[in-house]
């Protein structure tokens, strides 16, 4: 792990027992009809959480679905993701249908050794995003310990990321610590060439494709990326050379692509190169997929559009590590850094 940030699995049972640790999880997943349709996110969730149940702590869970913009919206609520999560767990969770409040309070107060409690979608509430330092005091005030289970959204600086942190002695989750092990692996001595494949639907990955330059050996565009002037003439970045309408790359891309692929040691993936959802516009996404699984380079995948399209492609599994973060990756990458990470390492063991 970088710096001096503290980890989880350092803490003893003696430790964590009785303990209320809030930890924030990353249960940003596909719900359709009341069903969640992917549940990656919170299998990787559930390692962290098992392991402070069977250390007899008292679990609150904080997290969020979807983008409310600090308003109730029913069908951004946590209930369908609460179950999924239970199921996974082979236990109960108690669920608040508020962030904090007087039922919220109730029920961590009548939380006992080894239960688990969540609380409703914390962009429900607007100072979650805006980082307010009240709203960061009164959630701290609910627990004994934090941990940041949720690298996917570390590279925010809202109150479950950076606020609550201030107040509590913070560490770094497990599934969290894997994420950070291998990037800085990758950041730091990576096997070469090291290929990127930037794609998706966000043209803000521009900036970072420019940071990241002088760490690849070649950087493959697709997405909205393939029609972004701003990157012309960037040292290493490759365009597509042909386009199925405005929607995926074409065949003589992927040739082209899968060239550099097939002589990587190393390949980072986030964001996919056509509208995926839509069989007609997904074949250049699936098509270099298998180029990066039959070229033998160690392999990692981050984003939840990324993973979604690798799933329906049939090679997710086949990568060598899946990153919960897309963002957060090309940040950590770029930087060696997130605030998430930064707000893990200003605090003292107990």
């Amino acid at each position: 792990m970088p710096l001096n940030v503290l980890k989880l699995s350092d803490l003893t049972e003696k430790t964590l027992s009785g303990k209320t640790v809030i930890v924030r999880v990353n249960l940003d997943v596909p719900v359709e009809n009341g069903q969640v349709v992917d549940d990656f996110r919170l299998q990787g969730v559930a390692e962290t959480v098992k392991f402070l149940t069977e250390r007899n702590s008292k679990v609150i869970l904080i997290g969020h679905v979807g983008r409310p913009a600090g308003k109730v919206v029913e069908e951004l609520r946590l209930s369908s993701v609460t179950q999924r999560l239970a199921e996974i767990l082979g236990c109960e969770i108690k669920k608040s249908d508020e962030v904090l409040g007087l039922n919220t309070q109730r029920l961590v107060n009548e939380l006992k050794a080894g239960e688990i409690l969540m609380l409703e979608n914390i962009r429900f509430d607007p100072r979650e995003e805006e980082n307010d330092a009240d709203f960061a005091r009164k959630l701290a005030e609910l627990g004994d310990i934090y941990v940041n289970e949720c690298f996917g959204s570390s590279h925010r600086r809202h109150v479950s990321l950076v606020g609550i942190p201030q107040h509590l002695p913070s560490y770094a989750g497990l599934g969290f610590t894997k994420e950070i092990d291998t990037l800085t692996k990758i950041r730091e001595n990576p096997r070469r060439p090291l290929v990127f494949i930037v794609g998706g639907s966000k043209k803000d990955k521009v900036k970072f494709v420019k940071k990241i330059s002088s760490l690849a050996d070649k950087i493959l565009l697709g997405g909205k990326l393939m029609f972004a002037e701003e990157l012309e003439g960037t040292p290493k970045v490759q365009f597509p050379i042909d386009a199925v309408h405005i929607d995926d790359i074409g065949p003589q891309s992927v040739t082209l692509f899968c060239k550099s692929i097939k002589i990587a040691k190393t390949v980072v993936w986030v964001g996919p190169l056509g509208r995926f959802e839509e069989d007609k516009y997904s074949e250049g996404t699936k098509q270099v997929a298998r180029c990066v699984i039959e070229g033998g380079a160690f392999s990692v995948a981050g984003g939840g559009d990324t993973l979604a399209a690798l799933q329906k492609a049939g090679y997710r599994n086949q990568f060598n590590f899946c990153s919960t973060g897309g963002g957060a990756l090309l940040d950590f990458l770029a930087d060696g850094t997130l605030p998430g990470i930064e707000a893990l390492q200003s605090t003292d063991e107990m």
